[in-house]
């Protein structure tokens, strides 16, 4: 969810698959910077969101060995105000092209929450952390679950990673 710490845990993975020689790159949460041009009119565009998220993805997949993003296409469906069924189908369809390894980063409370650069507040944030891990569950999109962002999550998800290589 929102202010969970994927920014920061992706930009740990990065760095310690680089150090190991695997090739790869971050896509970043296009979301993150139209908040921050105050770009109302494309914030609430779900299907516009989705396509420049999902073209990072398609344009870096045969150039890396590793995408590592802190915005997953699939929440394109978790904050699509409209419920669309065929942009959920459309999403589905995409996320399956990739070979995805999934983490559910539990909220660290005695974390505070930082609301700069977001369009909901700590309970908002906690609502979408449940819708995400419904939607992951309701479409059988298996996911490890971490706790918190420390190194022993960092050290979990390169493990995994190398393996699956």
């Amino acid at each position: 969810g929102p202010g969970v710490g994927k920014s920061i845990l992706a930009s740990d993975i990065f760095s310690a698959l680089k150090r190991k020689g695997i090739t790869c790159e971050i896509s970043s949460e296009y979301i993150k910077r139209k908040i921050r041009e105050q770009a109302s009119k494309v914030i609430q565009n779900q299907i516009y969101i989705f396509g420049k998220q999902q073209f990072q993805l398609f344009s870096m997949k045969d150039n890396v060995e590793v995408i590592v993003t802190d915005s997953p296409i699939i929440l394109s469906a978790i904050y699509d105000p409209s419920n669309c069924a065929e942009l959920k189908a459309l999403i589905l369809k995409e996320f399956g092209k990739y070979n995805n390894l999934n983490y559910f980063i539990e909220r660290d409370l005695t974390v505070p929450y930082e609301q700069e650069g977001r369009n909901q507040d700590l309970e908002g944030a906690k609502k979408i952390d449940t819708m995400t891990r419904d939607f992951m569950d309701l479409h059988g999109i298996q996911y490890s679950i971490i706790n918190g962002i420390g190194e022993t999550s960092l050290n979990t998800i390169i493990k995994d990673i190398t393996a699956l290589l």
